[in-house]
């Protein structure tokens, strides 16, 4: 397909923002959060030509601001705004998912949707309300950690499916593969249930586990998983120890540090003598082995498995739009000054991407799909992450590869 034919849309992140903007009236723009996605929306302001006066910074008090700057603007404590008044001001809350902060907005005399606006849920995520031994956190869903896509019927078609934010059914309050996969199964013929393990945060390494701990228990005709991003640079992987997430160690460590006993030396602590252990084996290859394991287990069920590489802004053919180019070449130079690991996952991602590759030869259940996107410009929310257009677009890569109708029931290919 050439450029003319390449269909290009407005991801969410650029919809949402061109509808604040058309609200702003005048008012002065501020950003509430100075988190990676403060950075990415604050991206995407200047791509459309706009700015704002300052951020503020909730976790923080007046003593703490004082002549602190954040992506070359001022920032303040949330008392700042008391100073101000709410009909001047259009208040971007990126860290939303914190409602406690949307309350407190409002306490100040800021009016959702006229003087502060929440994005629709833009890279928000059902809250973590389970601890997990084995990965650190859950959520408490339809069936311990799985949210159930489909009934659970006789003679459906049982899929179990996997992966990190880009799985989970309720990042960004976008429709996930998981949803449309059953959606093109059923059109297709194909009575189905998916239990949507995705997780925003997993890494191989907690899918590995809920594979080995959680998956057999469902009885599944078959496991897919989605993954790739979120192993790279060993950025969410603990590298001192990579049969597990950092998310795991770090949750776990927290709550045994407060009961153990004093002089108990916990087994994850990661400096021993000044020197910080790490593993010999690159992350390209930990992701490999985490795939070999999850189908080498399932395969002793009698379950297949199929793995599949995700794809990422900088992979394939794949044509960025015009607001996603302006986007990233200022998350990738500004961004990167103020969280050093926007630039890790980037510029580690090619090397990874490649070495993966060098591997999948030895696995035919794991197919590349970093390339679905080479024929659509626009899906991308921050270069990691998808909109609805993008998910769906990789529900029918996995349907075309994995699946056939005939007379009603599925054939896999």
């Amino acid at each position: 397909m050439n450029k003319t034919e390449r269909k290009i849309i407005k991801n969410t992140l650029q919809v949402y923002l061109e509808e604040i903007l058309s609200k702003k009236n005048g008012k002065k723009l501020v950003i509430l959060g100075c988190k990676r996605v403060s950075i990415f929306i604050y991206c995407g302001i200047l791509a459309l030509g706009s700015d704002v006066e300052f951020f503020v910074d909730p976790e923080m008090d007046e003593a703490e601001t004082a002549n602190r700057t954040f992506m070359g603007k001022p920032v303040f404590s949330m008392h700042r705004l008391l100073y101000e008044n709410p009909s001047d001001l259009a208040v971007i809350h990126s860290v939303h998912y914190r409602n406690h902060l949307s309350r407190k907005l409002e306490d100040f005399g800021f009016k959702e949707n006229e003087n502060f606006f929440n994005l629709h849920g833009y890279q928000s995520v059902k809250n973590f309300n389970v601890f997990d031994p084995i990965s650190g956190f859950s959520r408490a869903e339809d069936i311990g950690g799985f949210h159930i896509h489909g009934n659970d019927e006789d003679h459906a078609l049982r899929i179990v499916t996997i992966g990190g934010a880009t799985t989970d059914y309720d990042y960004s309050k976008l429709r996930s593969w998981p949803d449309f996969l059953h959606e093109i199964l059923e059109e297709n013929g194909i009575s189905n249930v998916i239990f949507n393990g995705g997780m925003n945060g997993f890494t191989s390494c907690d899918e590995r586990n809920l594979v080995f701990r959680d998956v057999p228990c469902l009885k599944p005709d078959m496991v897919i998983a989605l993954s790739g991003e979120c192993d790279i640079g060993y950025i969410m992987v603990d590298q001192a120890h990579p049969w597990y997430s950092k998310g795991s160690t770090r949750k776990l460590g927290d709550i045994l540090r407060t009961h153990k006993p004093y002089d108990m030396k916990l087994w994850f602590d990661d400096v021993e003598n000044n020197t910080e252990i790490k593993s010999v084996k690159s992350d390209s290859r930990n992701w490999i082995d985490n795939q070999r394991m999850m189908h080498a287990s399932l395969k002793s069920y009698g379950i297949p498995y199929y793995g599949f590489l995700q794809p990422i802004i900088f992979e394939g053919n794949y044509e960025m739009s015009d607001f996603e180019k302006r986007c990233m070449d200022i998350f990738l130079t500004e961004g990167n000054k103020e969280i050093s690991s926007i630039g890790l996952i980037f510029d580690e991602g090619k090397r990874f991407y490649r070495e993966v590759r060098e591997f999948l030869p030895e696995c035919d259940y794991i197919q590349d799909l970093s390339g679905v996107f080479d024929h659509v410009s626009g899906v991308y929310s921050d270069g990691v992450h998808y909109d609805e257009e993008g998910n769906r677009i990789i529900a029918q890569a996995i349907y075309d590869r994995l699946f056939k109708a005939v007379d009603g029931k599925v054939e896999e290919i």
